[in-house]
């Protein structure tokens, strides 16, 4: 299946243990200061750094971005 109808076939609470699981990986990430110095050096495109550095603070929210 590759049209992600999967997804939704998936038990609401694996999906919460999932999110808490992202969301706490995302947390660790961006309170350490190493990976805010090497992202940069990961992305191609500079400037799509914050862009990142955003989204990952919305995971680590548990807020889902939209896209």
């Amino acid at each position: 299946m590759k049209d992600g109808s999967h997804c939704s076939k998936r038990s609401p609470l694996l999906q919460v243990v999932l999110r808490d699981y992202l969301a706490e990986a995302a947390k660790t990430l961006l309170a350490e200061s190493r990976f805010l110095d090497v992202l940069p050096g990961f992305v191609l495109e500079g400037e799509r750094v914050p862009l990142i550095q955003e989204r990952l603070g919305l995971i680590a929210a548990g807020i889902p971005s939209g896209n």
